[in-house]
């Protein structure tokens, strides 16, 4: 099930631009199925850099560029816009080993450090400039001192991005050689990026000031292929499949159902293609003609969790949710019991509120929240399900864990307060509500 929240991001380090960022709301997509292909992707790159896969988190966000970046230590992010132009597996998994290339360099801290210098660079020439005009009384001679000394900031700061790329670029190469993984892939998606610079120069501003020139990083990955050229391998047609379905479900959640049902039309008796149509019609709310697809589909692919998912979101937005849930139970136990899928049954088991349905659902959240602890659609669903089955003073917990995550500092104090007037004392759960009370604070202080 594909879902979109909001998020606050500070500090990317971003493939097709390296800045530092004020804070800003930004939107992430959540869905199981695109989740796992991406780590799947990831995991024999980590490896290959020696980082542990529980190390790095991925993220998707709902932004048209074509960017990936690094931030808040190993979080990689990558922008729905990249996604959906990468053709292939091999180009998008290139981006990953350059952005593992990134993570292994440890560059976001270094690109804090010298963003630091850069400000103190430009700092000291606004107070030279200050001394200038004291000095001589001559403005321009102030004004000139001050535009120098910032433009020597911006080299500094660009000047290290760039290398910066350079090593992520080359470490990609070498991930991928450990993995036996042509970087063909790479070089096929830089050639997506010169072709996009060439069209807008708006795009092409920000590319130039902070990357190696694209033709350079292209001869690089050419030669890269001309002297390992047993690194044959590709990818498997399961892949190049999960690729295309990633793309389909992306463009018909994200795109109007007008533009789904041109760019899919052509290839209508396709699995991909009645994909894409069923969520094109879903959002048109035409259930019967998404669930008709939907059923295709799954005489097809009986066992295949993602197409029972998805039935399950039609049918739960359709008001169905005891139907709904036959699905989402039918997508869980054939998905591995996936932590995502856990959390809609849940969701789907409180919306339809029985008290077996409250106590399955409690059941299914406690497993959820262990599993994605930053999830604030699990601690909700555990709340809720608390609640409904007497345990009040554990629903104030989970609502204080909520509203911490959401930043929600005031709420987070109120609910944990009432938590641990309920609570017993000397218990983990009380020991909890203290540490989110000094937490809330804390990030409350530093807010005035």
């Amino acid at each position: 099930m594909l879902k979109i929240f909001s998020i606050l991001i500070l500090l990317p380090l971003i493939f097709s631009n390296v800045k530092i960022a004020s804070a800003k709301q930004r939107h992430i997509i959540t869905d199981a199925e695109i989740q796992s292909y991406l780590e799947d992707l990831t995991k024999p790159l980590l490896k290959a850099a020696g980082i542990s896969t529980s190390d790095v988190k991925l993220h998707i966000l709902a932004d048209a560029s074509l960017n990936a970046f690094v931030s808040g230590g190993r979080n990689i992010f990558l922008h729905t816009g990249l996604l959906m132009n990468t053709v292939t597996p091999g180009q998008l998994r290139g981006v990953l080993a350059h952005e593992i290339g990134h993570i292994a360099g440890g560059h976001l801290i270094r690109t804090s450090e010298v963003a630091r210098k850069a400000s103190n660079v430009a700092m000291v020439s606004s107070i030279l400039s200050a001394t200038a005009i004291v000095l001589t009384g001559k403005g321009e001679a102030a004004t000139a001192l001050f535009g120098n000394g910032q433009n020597i900031a911006r080299q500094v700061f660009l000047r290290h991005s760039r290398a910066q790329e350079s090593a992520a670029d080359n470490a990609a190469a070498r991930y991928l050689r450990l993995t036996k993984q042509n970087p063909k892939g790479l070089l096929d998606f830089l050639k997506i990026l010169k072709k996009n610079e060439a069209m807008s120069t708006v795009l092409q501003s920000p590319y130039f000031r902070t990357h190696p020139l694209t033709k350079d990083r292209i001869a690089f990955f050419e030669h890269q292929i001309a002297i390992h050229p047993n690194n044959a391998s590709e990818y498997s047609s399961i892949m190049a499949n999960r690729h295309k379905r990633m793309i389909a479900k992306l463009f018909g959640f994200l795109k109007p159902p007008s533009k789904t049902f041109k760019r899919y039309q052509k290839n209508m008796d396709s699995i991909v293609s009645k994909y894409a149509y069923a969520i094109a019609f879903h959002k048109k709310a035409n259930t019967a003609e998404a669930l008709s697809l939907l059923d295709e589909l799954l005489s097809i692919g009986s066992k295949d969790p993602y197409f029972w998912e998805l039935k399950g979101q039609v049918l739960f937005e359709s008001a169905e949710p005891n139907e709904a849930r036959v699905a989402y139970q039918k997508a869980l136990n054939l998905g591995k019991h996936i932590p995502l899928i856990r959390e809609q049954l849940a969701r789907v088991e409180l919306a339809i509120g029985t008290p077996n349905m409250n106590l399955s659902a409690l059941k299914h959240s406690q497993i959820s929240v262990q599993a994605m602890p930053t999830s604030t659609l699990s601690w909700h669903n555990l709340a809720i399900a608390q609640g409904r089955t007497g345990d009040v003073a554990m629903a104030n917990l989970s609502l204080a864990e909520e509203a911490l995550l959401q930043n929600r500092i005031k709420m987070a104090i109120l609910y944990a307060n009432r938590a641990q007037k309920l609570l017993q004392s000397n218990t983990p759960s009380y020991q909890r509500s203290k540490d989110i009370i000094e937490l809330a604070q804390r990030i409350s202080k530093r807010k005035k």
